[in-house]
Order: structure tokens, then sequence, then C-alpha cells
């Protein structure tokens, strides 16, 4: 099917050719079917929402995509979004001196240099960017920052040692609150970069397993941090309406909406 879905009309073609010419719905069969759930991505549901939109004051059934359509914001394009802000946040400039920044990383493990950082003219590319972050540099972010507190900010010689002595979350939070002229600056952007990503592995992981708990959760957390890039806004208010939904949906429509997540 050969259709530009860039416009509202596109968008209402589509629509009425996937429900009409392609599934061949009658208006008996919607209303015996009732909701359908139309994954997508931001843009594709802001359009879906818009062409609904158009037509809502039409009374025949199959002319009025608002009664049957319900736009749903799929979780690969949200992983896919959020992989790219994680590492456009952390990249720096090229060129960065700066020990953390995700540009200085991928220099120093010689790999392909890519287009990356809010100012880049083009997406940075989704597969080089997971590896770069989960992959490489998250875990030895992870065992650098634990043998750096180990050895400089206790009587631990070793790693294993160290850890061994931590009984409880309030010997962890006494390590976190240390003065300012005793921090170690480079050391806490790397812990940022470490929140970032973990939550984001969190999040691949919830997915495989089909834990819609903690997805929803995690959402909830993005819904803030999309904002505060402050270049992604738009990713920021669909999930809050993708939270809102879930609160204020028919219990079996968000039943059967959190099942076709996964």
């Amino acid at each position: 099917m050969q259709v530009d879905e860039s416009s509202i009309d596109s968008t209402l073609e589509v629509i009425e050719t996937l429900a009409q010419r392609v599934l061949k719905f009658t208006e008996a069969d919607l209303q015996n079917h009732s909701v359908i759930i139309c994954a997508g991505d931001q843009l594709t549901n802001s359009l879906v929402n818009k062409a609904s939109a158009c037509r809502r004051d039409d009374k025949d059934l199959l002319d009025n995509p608002s009664w049957y359509l319900k736009p749903q914001l799929g979780l690969f394009h949200v992983k896919m979004a959020t992989q790219r802000m994680v590492a456009n946040e952390h990249w720096a400039m090229a060129n960065s001196s700066a020990p953390w920044s995700l540009w200085r990383m991928n220099s120093l493990l010689r790999r392909k240099p890519i287009s990356a950082g809010w100012k880049a003219k083009k997406l940075m590319p989704f597969h080089p960017a997971h590896e770069l972050t989960l992959t490489l540099v998250l875990p030895a972010n992870v065992l650098d920052a634990l043998c750096i507190f180990a050895c400089k900010y206790s009587q631990h010689s070793t790693l294993e040692a160290w850890a061994g002595a931590l009984q409880s979350h309030a010997a962890l939070h006494h390590v976190a609150v240390l003065p300012d002229d005793v921090q170690d600056h480079t050391l806490e952007n790397i812990v940022l970069f470490n929140k970032d990503t973990l939550i984001l592995r969190e999040y691949y992981h919830a997915v495989k397993h089909g834990d819609i708990g903690s997805i929803v959760n995690i959402l909830a957390f993005w819904v803030h941090e999309f904002r505060g890039t402050g270049s992604i806004s738009k990713y920021s208010e669909a999930l809050l309406e993708v939270l809102m939904d879930l609160k204020t949906m028919d219990p079996c429509l968000c039943q059967a909406y959190k099942m076709s997540w996964l």
C-alpha cells in the first residue's frame, strides 16, 4: 500500500483502507469487535488522534475512527527514543575533554564515529548507541565506580572487602553525602550516567519478562526526564497521556491495552 502517512488526509486513507478494504469490517463487525488498539510511535499516534478529531462529528461508525480506534504508544518506539535521549544527554561535544563523555569513550574504544548530541543534524543510530551505552560503558563504569569508592573512601583495599562491609542501605547513603570538597565530580557525572542507563536496562528486562508494573513506573519517571531535556518534550506529553489513559479508561480496555503491549 503506497500511501504517504505524513498528513491527516493520508492517515484517514490508511485507516479506511485497513478497516474497510483489507479487514473488510462492516459496521456490525466493528460493533461486535469493539475497540481496535492501534500501536505506533509518537508521531503516528498524534496523526491518528488528529484524524479522529476531524471526524468526531460523523454519525456513521465506519467514518468516525474516534469510536473504534485507540492509539497506543509502542514500547519499542519508547525504547528507541529513550536510548537516543540518554546517549545525547551524556555525549557532550566532539573533542570534549570531559572524561565521562560518551564521545570520549567512543573515541578511546576506537569505534566508528557517529552523529550524536543534542546539536547533531542526524539522529543517532540506535544499535551503535545501544552497544556503546549498555554493553560497553555501563558495566565498565559500575565496576570502576565501586573500585574508586572501595579504595578511596574506606579502609578496605579490595572491592570484595568493601562490598562485604556494607550491611545496610544507610551505609551506602553515608558514602553518597560526602562533603563537596572531598567529592569526586567526575565520578558523580559517571554515576548520573549509570542511573539513566540502569533504568533503561531495567526497562529492557521488564519488557522482556512482561513486567507491566515496572514498565508503568519507568514510564512515569521518563515523563520528567524527557521534559527535562528540553529537546524532545513531545515524548513527555505522549507518555503522560498514556499514564492518564491507564488511570481513566474502562478496566476491561485497560487490561487489553496492557496485554497488547507485550
